[in-house]
């Protein structure tokens, strides 16, 4: 058995090569390279990703296994961080991980494992594998507070056969305990939200790419409260760093990029009843066999709720929440779930409150 596995060096992909190497598979360690010229001019990334690189390649050998070293950045930069540029500077909020992991990461870990005759692809996500009416699927990961299943709802269906989550199934903890029982001394640092940030904020990044223009911040009603630097630099939901008076507290509920404002309310005002999702993608099927009562999780760090499935015209899918949602910003993924079990999702374009 021949498994490639997608490897940072850090806890979670050194543990899955344990775990898959006791299995009985030959593992081939797969790294990429993700500098390119953009990010060149990040303080701090490309410097990252060679120590990144020189370590995983030592967390490689100490484990025994086969590594390799793939160059990516021009495909990283191009699928990733500039839809991440653009979507910010179009008022929406892109999840870099999301578009990532089928465009980058999985995309050559499946070019690998053609290459090399491996029928297996690997990664240190927190995930599992399981069936779903007959068909192998995606399932949430055993280890609640770090579950990634969210991440994967964009890889290609086709894919979902040749997949292994090797530590979907323990705690972070039993891991660390695996990773350092075996003698090895693997990265410790936690993933970053958006892994090519380095001592940079968000609306600095955008800034740098994409010049920001002050612009007012609103009430629901247009009334001017004060001034924003630029509306990379707000997301939905945002209540800190607002720097406007009056009685509080304000959120941020909307980003109006065309009118270069940002628009803020009461917390009761960011609860939606309904959203549209498009750029839909079903992993266990086709869409016309999704249940009509599904889960929906439209941010990482929140629950799941229950919500009913209308599949609209134009691939495009309305989801009628059971109890209003907080927050449903346009451009995160709305995530689609039978139980545990991950059904597909789609990237929030619009979000509705009923009349009351």
């Amino acid at each position: 058995m021949k498994a490639v596995l997608l490897m940072s060096g850090g806890v979670d992909s050194t543990a899955s090569a344990i775990i898959m190497k006791k299995a009985g598979y030959e593992v081939v360690g797969l790294t990429l390279d993700l500098r390119g010229e953009m990010l060149s001019s990040v303080g701090g990334f490309a410097d990252s990703v060679e120590r990144q690189i020189e370590r995983v390649r030592e967390v490689a050998d100490e484990v025994g296994i086969e590594h390799r070293l793939v160059g990516a950045g021009d495909l990283f930069e191009n699928m990733v961080v500039i839809p991440f540029i653009d979507g910010y500077a179009r008022g929406i909020t892109p999840n870099p991980c999301v578009l990532c992991n089928p465009a980058v990461k999985f995309r050559v870990a499946r070019e690998v494992a053609d290459e090399v005759g491996a029928d297996t692809i690997a990664s240190g996500h927190y995930a599992m594998m399981g069936e779903y009416k007959g068909r192998q699927a995606i399932m949430r990961g055993a280890f609640r507070e770090k579950e990634q299943s969210y991440f994967l709802w964009r890889l290609d269906p086709s894919i979902t056969s040749r997949l292994e989550f090797p530590v979907g199934g323990i705690t972070k903890d039993e891991a660390r305990d695996m990773v350092r029982e075996a003698g090895v001394d693997a990265i410790e640092q936690e993933s970053q939200e958006v892994c090519f940030l380095r001592n940079i904020s968000v609306g600095e990044f955008i800034d740098r790419f994409q010049k920001q223009r002050e612009g007012d911040i609103v009430d629901l009603g247009g009334n001017v409260l004060g001034r924003h630097r630029g509306i990379a630099y707000y997301t939905i939901g945002q209540r800190e760093g607002l720097g406007i008076g009056g009685v509080g507290p304000y959120y941020v509920v909307e980003i109006d990029a065309e009118g270069n404002r940002v628009v803020v309310g009461r917390e009761d005002d960011l609860y939606r009843d309904y959203i549209e999702v498009g750029d839909v993608n079903i992993l266990v099927g086709d869409i016309g066999y999704m249940p009509e009562n599904i889960l929906v999780q439209v941010r990482y760090r929140t629950e799941a709720v229950e919500a009913r499935f209308i599949y609209g015209c134009d691939g495009k899918v309305m989801l009628d929440f059971n109890e209003p949602v907080k927050a449903p910003a346009l451009g995160q993924s709305a995530v689609f779930y039978d139980g545990d079990v991950l059904l597909g999702g789609g990237v929030i374009i619009k979000n509705y409150k009923y009349s009351r």
